[in-house]
């Protein structure tokens, strides 16, 4: 949108069957849309939106199971702090997840619940 805040949107949709078969363990579809803001260096701030769609998987009996669709938040954030030789220091967060949403490509392995992140960063 401008030099310092970006929007981002991508996707993808699947349509994969063998003899009227969906392929399992894959969304029918995913669509992800993120705002990023870096004003200057100061600090980066970037937020997600990812919906996976509804998935199928053998079910312990060998018939097809249904999946719901699942949508999840992720969070990023970059503060510099200091300078190292020449490169810069940042302290970094992330928050995978962070509505806690239920996400479920397979069968009894749905993807983490809400996950934090903190570290540090040199360069980049």
């Amino acid at each position: 949108l401008d030099r310092h805040l970006t929007v981002e949107l991508t996707g993808t949709a699947l349509d994969a069957s063998t003899a009227g078969q969906p392929l399992p363990q894959r969304p029918a579809h995913e669509v992800m849309l993120a705002i990023d803001w870096a004003p200057r260096d100061a600090f980066d701030l970037r937020a997600e939106l990812r919906h996976v769609g509804p998935a199928r998987d053998l079910a312990p009996d060998g018939r097809l199971a249904r999946l719901s669709p699942g949508t999840e938040v992720n969070l990023r954030g970059r503060l510099p702090v200091a300078r190292i030789v020449k490169a810069p220091l940042s302290v970094t967060a992330a928050v995978d997840n962070a509505l806690n949403g239920l996400v479920t490509p397979q069968l009894g392995l749905p993807l983490p619940g809400r996950t934090v992140r903190l570290g540090l960063m040199l360069g980049g």
